[in-house]
């Protein structure tokens, strides 16, 4: 039900949008994880998320809110200031945590270290995405299943794409490849190559430095 006065939209923006902005953000920052593709399950944590993000603000916040949700206080008596605690609240707040990396504890790595394998779990969904989500600048060779080398440039303006979608690459500089995979000079006048990855025997990730010794 959408809510039908000021104080009711304030906590509606603090209490059930949070999640659903964090959980957004999220999805922008690191791309879709399985978790991420069942609608069901996106709402249920998006809900989930926002009753953590209700909560907190209630410990901190909790008079205003109460006077708020009544009617009175602070909240009614400056609109701006409520507009501008909603802003923060459910929008700002939310994407700013959404946007920080992971937090890392060297207990909990050390403790991980400890346990068994079976117990270690890397949320990455594929090789592909592990391999490119933090890849810096490389050339890339391919061989294609009719026994075609291909190789290009990745760097800064080249793009992969992540899961769930199709595995395809944009290599923003097309190099000659000879029929035995050695990586030659730049093909002139090209503005790209894009591979399809989706069927293929090979994909070799080389440092600048080795490829430009002619691999």
């Amino acid at each position: 039900m959408a809510p039908t006065s000021v104080t009711g939209l304030l906590i509606f923006l603090l209490f059930v949008v949070p999640g659903f902005v964090y959980q957004a953000t999220r999805i922008s920052v690191r791309g879709r994880l399985p978790l991420d593709l069942e609608l069901s399950t996106r709402i249920v944590r998006a809900i989930v998320t926002s009753g953590i993000f209700g909560l907190v603000y209630l410990v901190a916040l909790g008079d205003t809110l109460v006077h708020a949700a009544r009617g009175e206080g602070l909240v009614v008596e400056h609109p701006r200031v409520g507009a501008l605690l909603a802003l923060a609240g459910g929008i700002a707040i939310p994407s700013v945590l959404a946007l920080l990396p992971a937090p890392t504890w060297g207990w909990l790595d050390m403790l991980r270290s400890k346990l068994p394998d079976v117990t270690r779990y890397d949320f990455t969904p594929t090789a592909w995405d592990k391999a490119f989500q933090s890849a810096e600048e490389c050339f890339i060779r391919v061989l294609t299943n009719d026994d075609r080398w291909i190789a290009g440039y990745y760097g800064s303006s080249s793009y992969a794409t992540s899961y769930p979608e199709p595995q395809q690459l944009f290599l923003e500089k097309a190099y000659q490849v000879s029929a035995d995979g050695t990586i030659g000079d730049e093909i002139e006048g090209t503005r790209g190559v894009i591979v399809d990855c989706a069927a293929i025997q090979l994909l070799q990730i080389l440092a600048v430095t080795e490829a430009e010794g002619g691999l």
